[in-house]
């Protein structure tokens, strides 16, 4: 019946040829209106780039801080731990095993397991880093070693396991690990260079710390998905669109009315 009303479209205007729903579509008024209610979803990508977009940077400098913050904290409690210990010989060996093993335990099996008993440690862990510079009695070295390193395997740990808790998919993956790259040396840089030239004391480690409280608050935010071709602003829900398919052997415009499902 469709192709009928083309077909009569073309011959109520004097054409010797099948309607063209492209070239001739202002001929017929019924598929007029029908095509123009249809969404166009070229426009709806690009009204959705700019808010993908943010949502891209946002997520990329979240990738950064929850790895810069763990590399700062390394360099903040190895240089705590030199100050107050002397020279001892390979003393910053510790923490900096103690770093690269949460870097392995989160991107593994058991950091996905560990991740949940780990975040609920986290604030204690933050709590106890804080002891150090706080109390003024003096501390003997296990307990003092103890709870530097301690708190920088848990808090490294949340910390990185809430980075693999964020890979994205395959298609970004480089810019993942170049931000995950950028932080851990934005991180390091500061706790080892930066902050002893403009502070007088070791502000970097209750710095780094209230970062990390920040930072673990920080919501993940995922791009929105972009609406396939075919559905109507990518809601989910069937919308009519004209089908318009050619049959090579008698040389006829089909139209179909037909439903598509994001």
């Amino acid at each position: 019946m469709a192709g009928s009303a083309v077909e009569g479209s073309a011959a109520a205007v004097g054409l010797d040829r099948p309607l063209d729903p492209v070239l001739d579509r202002r001929l017929d008024p019924v598929l007029d209106r029908r095509l123009e209610r249809q969404p166009d979803p070229m426009a709806d990508r690009a009204s959705n780039r700019p808010t993908a977009a943010r949502a891209t940077v946002a997520a990329a400098g979240r990738w950064a801080l929850l790895a810069a913050i763990p590399a700062g904290l390394l360099n903040a409690t190895t240089t705590l731990l030199t100050l107050d210990l002397g020279a001892v010989p390979l003393l910053w060996v510790l923490p900096l095993a103690v770093y690269l093993a949460t870097f392995v335990l989160a991107f593994s099996a058991i950091g996905e397991r560990l991740r949940g008993p780990v975040d609920r440690l986290a604030p204690v862990a933050l709590t106890l880093l804080w002891l150090p510079l706080a109390s003024s009695a003096p501390w003997s070295v296990l307990p003092f070693v103890g709870v530097l390193v301690g708190g920088l395997f848990v808090v490294a740990l949340a910390l990185h396991g809430a980075l693999a808790a964020a890979r994205p998919p395959d298609a970004r993956l480089s810019g993942y690990y170049l931000a995950i790259a950028a932080g851990g040396a934005a991180g390091g840089s500061f706790a080892g260079i930066v902050a002893p030239l403009i502070f007088p004391d070791l502000w970097e480690l209750p710095i780094l710390v209230v970062a990390a409280i920040l930072v673990a608050g920080w919501p993940a935010r995922r791009p929105a998905a972009e609406p396939q071709p075919g559905t109507a602003l990518g809601r989910g829900r069937p919308k009519p669109c004209l089908v318009y398919t050619t049959d090579p052997a008698d040389e006829r415009i089909s139209v179909e009315l037909g439903g598509g499902r994001n």
